[in-house]
């Protein structure tokens, strides 16, 4: 996207087209340019909208004097023009020039305007986003935004919304949440149609991501109030569409109908803005031709889409909700057609997806730790390098009559020097190990769709009437799972739900087991490490439970110990199993991964310096577990 160009004076670039002659400032051979003028002119450049220079002649002014100050603000426009023509490399290049010269000439002087490098470091983040290297474009916003907090500027929403965008591409949906809901609060910024549409539908879009389905309604239809009544239509099918998928979601296909053919309508009339592609329409008309015109072209379609999704190369966010939609209007179609055959191949298809969608995002969360990094070692160095310079600078004046005080100097930078290294090895160490859970945990993912995959299988073989509802269910549990593995912590509401989903799934489709969850934790704002409980409990009912009686039953309990950890009991009254069978057994292992859950307690214990563990215990009534967790309060 863009940036809101008109939002941001742009002084340089002059078209005649657009302007009287008398608002063109021309380069003049015979006068003698000063430091005083180009000051001056950069002062009316920046507060006039009436006046307008030409890039190339701003340049020779410029260079008609010996050191002029002024470059900076001559590459910011070099640097949109570039990009404005789609340049990007070479707008980069003349942004990066501008920053420099900024740091190491201009920032010495008193006259200097610091939002000229707030500004560089805007843009820079802008044609970073363009160019998808999103973790880079958020240190630039990022710098932006801090120069803004002691130089307010009057459209610093701007700044947030180019953090939120980032973040929204790169899944990192709490904060991409955060800085879209800070940005609403710039009321000025908020007045512009297209900033004020884009927005409330991708905060819609968050919320309905997070499973708040009446407050991704609520912007939804700000955004659609805001489009209609300033006539912006760009976003129309985007928002008619989110609208529709959302009903699609709250099993309302007949409301989901209407709002997929507003959303056709729209495109055809007036296109598609930033958030709705050409798969997304594809997807609206093949529902739409399978409730209204033909089911079996409308399925045909649909399974073309899914082949299409199956074959991109890196998968988004995007491609994974347009899929799982995909199945969900599948289900109701087979469901009609009672062509309950096809569901194999259908369950097949987004196995695949599914799959190597994880497998990118594990991909994206590895390359992300590294940039950010490798930028703030860059800086780090940079920052260092100037440090020394100056400290260089001092010793070659002050060491003829100061040699104790350059001594002491010379100690303080070792002092310096392991105060730095010692840092830098315990944030090294603290990436190391948080990569490790994030890889670990990324694991656990395939054991649990390849078991759920079986099952549906199953009834499916079986031409089971349970297997649309199963589909469908899973699809929520899905989502479930995908969100909180992608976490370090969860909220511990959204981890009994999780574990309650799993359970009544396994429960309804197998009738063999009954199963209750207390939580004595009252307060809502703790936060658990995900995915720690279920793989015990898919242990209980697969290897613990006799499945031949109808009396068979699983309790799990949630409490607070005396030592700051929270205990989980399992209990179930089943023909019991060893400590030793849960990993070393075959058949158990392959189910609850045994070593995995080992090696993320070991890492939790050595983060947060407590006694992470777990304990299994067997008799002749059951078997009885107990995992010990750490637990945070999200502030």
């Amino acid at each position: 996207m863009k940036v809101i160009l008109f939002l941001i004076p742009f002084f340089l670039i002059f078209n005649r087209s657009h302007a009287q002659n008398d608002a063109l400032i021309k380069f003049d051979t015979g006068k003698e340019y000063t430091q005083v003028y180009v000051d001056s002119l950069i002062n009316v450049l920046r507060n006039s909208a009436g006046k307008r220079i030409e890039l190339e002649d701003f340049k020779k002014i410029l260079e008609s004097g010996e050191d002029f100050y002024g470059w900076s603000y001559y590459y910011f426009g070099e640097g949109v023009t570039k990009w404005r023509a789609n340049d990007n490399d070479e707008a980069l290049i003349s942004i990066d020039k501008g920053i420099n010269f900024y740091n190491e000439v201009e920032s010495k002087r008193k006259e200097a305007n610091i939002q000229d490098l707030m500004m560089l470091y805007y843009y820079k983040g802008d044609i970073l986003m363009e160019n998808k290297e999103y973790n880079l474009a958020i240190i630039n916003h990022q710098k932006a935004l801090d120069i803004n907090k002691t130089h307010p500027y009057k459209y610093a929403g701007v700044f947030k919304q180019g953090i939120a965008a980032s973040h929204y591409k790169l899944g990192n949906d709490s904060l991409a949440l955060k800085y879209y809901l800070e940005t609403t609060h710039d009321k000025i910024f908020m007045q512009v149609p297209r900033a004020s549409v884009i927005i409330n539908t991708r905060i819609g879009h968050l919320y309905e991501f997070f499973g708040d389905y009446d407050k991704a309604e609520d912007y939804y239809d700000i955004a659609l109030h805001v489009s209609d009544s300033t006539k912006y239509n760009i976003s129309l099918a985007s928002i008619n569409g989110s609208i529709a998928s959302l009903n699609l979601i709250r099993e309302q296909p007949i409301l989901a109908l209407q709002y997929y053919k507003r959303a056709i309508d729209a495109f055809e009339q007036y296109g598609t803005g930033d958030d709705a592609g050409e798969n997304d329409i594809f997807f609206y008309k093949a529902y739409v031709k399978m409730l209204e015109n033909s089911m079996d072209e409308g399925i045909r379609d649909m399974n073309n889409l899914l082949d299409s999704l199956n074959v991109i190369e890196t998968k988004t966010r995007n491609d994974k909700k347009l899929l799982l939609l995909t199945v969900k209007a599948l289900g109701y179609a087979y469901k009609e057609t009672q062509d309950y055959n096809q569901y194999q191949s259908l369950i097949d298809k987004t196995f695949l997806f599914l799959n190597a969608f994880q497998k990118d995002r594990s991909k994206e969360n590895i390359q992300s730790l590294e940039t950010k990094y490798q930028a703030k070692e860059k800086d780090e160095s940079i920052q260092q390098l100037k440090k020394n310079e100056e400290q260089q600078k001092t010793i070659i004046k002050q060491q003829k009559t100061i040699a104790y005080g350059l001594s002491g100097l010379i100690l303080l930078l070792f002092g310096f020097g392991y105060l730095f290294w010692r840092q830098r090895k315990l944030k090294n160490q603290y990436e190391k190990e948080n990569l490790e859970q994030r890889l670990l945990r990324s694991q656990m993912n395939p054991h649990f769709i390849g078991n759920a995959m079986n099952t549906i299988s199953a009834l499916v073989d079986k031409k089971s009437e349970d297997a649309i509802p199963y589909i469908n269910k899973l699809s929520n549990l899905f989502r479930l799972v995908l969100t909180n593995s992608r976490e370090e912590f969860v909220n511990i509401k959204d981890e009994i739900a999780t574990l309650n989903s799993y359970l009544e799934l396994q429960s309804n489709f197998s009738n063999f087991f009954k199963f209750s969850i207390k939580n004595t934790i009252d307060k809502e704002d703790y936060i658990i490490p995900p995915m720690l409980i279920q793989p015990f409990v898919e242990n209980a009912i697969l290897h613990g439970l006799k499945k031949n009686s109808n009396k068979s039953k699983i309790e799990i309990k949630i409490t607070k110990n005396d030592k700051g950890l929270l205990l989980c009991e399992v209990d179930d009254n089943g023909v019991g199993y060893s400590k030793t069978s849960l990993i070393d057994k075959k058949g158990i292992h392959k189910s609850i991964s045994g070593d995995i859950i080992k090696e993320r307690l070991e890492i939790l214990r050595k983060k947060f310096k407590v006694n992470c563990r777990y304990s299994i215990s067997s008799n002749n009534n059951g078997t009885h577990v107990e995992i010990y967790l750490p637990y945070l309060i999200d502030t």
